[in-house]
């Protein structure tokens, strides 16, 4: 900490400094923020404190390929191999790379296996919804023969009670004949 309340004194840094801080800037900010000394740095350490908890979240930081070659070329020239601000920035750097190359494609992978297993599931739920729809299907078709030999021993069994009915109904009709026609009628007037 007091590095950095020293640092942020100087006026006019020199190459070294200038060139960490503007790498600093660009991770924390944008490659594409003001990285110069006088707007950039000075700015960026103005709130030590809240430079310092930016630093802390660098896992949030998105960094693209692109950025992390950009900040390493130019990081690679300072070479303040004893200071922390360079040590920070080659381990961003670093954590960021191997987020890139080897956690996101494992990453990946593992979201395309969870949707192969999903369409696994939703296949042999399809699957089992097309037996049960066979089993309907065939149970119906049972349903209506079974349905269809009822209709036909229905029509025998009404007509076999209906027999001795019209039996009785055609003797009935068969004894008022006599007593049918206009000479009957007149007959029973005169009674």
């Amino acid at each position: 900490m007091k590095s950095l309340q020293e640092l942020r004194l100087v006026t006019k840094a020199e190459k070294l400094g200038e060139d960490t801080l503007a790498a600093i800037i660009m991770i924390l900010k944008s490659p594409a923020a003001d990285i110069t000394w006088q707007k950039g740095a000075i700015r960026q350490l103005a709130n030590l404190y809240r430079f310092i908890k930016e630093t802390q979240l660098f896992h949030k930081i998105n960094l693209t390929e692109e950025y992390i070659n950009f900040i390493s070329i130019i990081i690679d020239n300072v070479q303040l191999e004893n200071t922390s601000l360079y040590k920070w920035i080659k381990r961003v750097l670093q954590y960021h790379t191997v987020l890139l190359k080897k956690v996101r494609p494992i990453h990946e992978k593992y979201k395309e296996i969870e949707e192969d297993e999903k369409l696994i599931l939703l296949d042999n739920k399809s699957q089992a919804l097309e037996a049960r729809l066979k089993d309907h299907l065939q149970q119906d078709r049972e349903m209506t023969i079974v349905f269809d030999q009822i209709l036909s021993i229905k029509d025998q069994i009404i007509n076999w009670q209906l027999d001795p009915i019209k039996e009785n109904s055609l003797q009935i009709i068969d004894r008022q004949k006599p007593f049918s026609g206009p000479d009957n009628i007149v007959k029973c007037y005169f009674l």
